[in-house]
């Protein structure tokens, strides 16, 4: 496995936008760092707020939609739209669903299409909530909602995705991380096998009432497929920011880069606005 330092250094422009955006925000939410006002719609020992492109370990109940821009490669981009939803049956579980449209140009030649789905049931134990801990797991399955003819998510493919899934609090400080497998199944004739493990981390500060920032990493080894034995890590940071008088209401934005030689995409940029119930 190779990295890139390039990237590291191709990167200090993207996060300069995320700053940018912090500094006209600030001002009106100056206080002393805390847990964001949604930890305490719950009325749970520990809750955990969601990162940009790593996932929460608390069950919830909100609605998310996010826009992405990545950058693969010269006359070659994705712009995708994806809607989530979660429902918090309990401080236990949710089951999440999240649907992707993506605009796929090519040497100026745009191709548009749903892509693949995704619905999750999430678990989560509070057994060690007092000590700041909270210890979880669930599955995804990846649905066959994308066009294969179009070449955006798959049509027929469905991706099990068990997973575990640990996070950690302490004062203005938020830890998360995942670890998971997936396989792929219906394939059609002549199509391998993929399987990958994968590790994802976010640290969350906690600046102010209003304000977060973050740092994100994903980890994925192929362990079967045609990319077999090829290691993908992406490393981003990112900003959030509750509205004043309407604190349910976060805004989002971050950016992230491939640090390895082996990548999917050259940067990747994220905005997002979220609204918890």
């Amino acid at each position: 496995m190779a990295i890139s330092f390039h990237s590291l250094h191709a990167a200090t422009g993207m996060y300069a936008i995320a700053f940018a955006f912090a500094s006209s925000i600030v001002a009106p939410c100056s206080g002393q760092a805390q847990h964001a006002p949604d930890d305490d719609h719950h009325h749970a020992l520990v809750h955990f707020s969601h990162p940009l492109f790593t996932e929460s370990p608390s069950p919830d109940t909100k609605v998310r939609l996010d826009y992405l821009y990545a950058d693969l490669a010269d006359q070659l981009s994705d712009n995708t739209i994806r809607v989530e939803a979660e429902y918090a049956f309990s401080r236990n579980w949710s089951i999440e669903v999240n649907l992707p449209m993506t605009s796929h140009s090519e040497n100026d030649v745009r191709t548009t299409a749903v892509g693949s789905g995704e619905i999750a049931l999430k678990l989560a134990s509070f057994a060690s909530a007092k000590h700041g801990l909270l210890l979880g797991g669930g599955i995804g399955f990846g649905v066959p909602t994308g066009s294969d003819r179009k070449g955006i998510g798959s049509g027929h493919l469905v991706e099990i995705e068990p997973y575990l899934d640990l996070g950690y609090m302490h004062d203005a400080i938020e830890l998360v991380s995942f670890a998971s497998w997936s396989v792929s199944t219906r394939r059609k004739a002549g199509e391998d096998q993929e399987q990958q493990a994968a590790l994802a981390a976010s640290l969350m500060y906690h600046v102010n009432r209003c304000l977060e920032s973050l740092l994100e990493m994903e980890a994925r080894h192929t362990l079967a497929g045609e990319d077999s034995g090829n290691d993908v890590i992406n490393i981003g940071a990112g900003l959030k920011y509750h509205i004043p008088g309407n604190e349910s209401l976060v805004l989002g934005l971050g950016g992230r880069i491939p640090i390895t030689d082996h990548r999917e995409f050259r940067h990747e940029i994220i905005v997002s606005a979220l609204y918890h119930f």
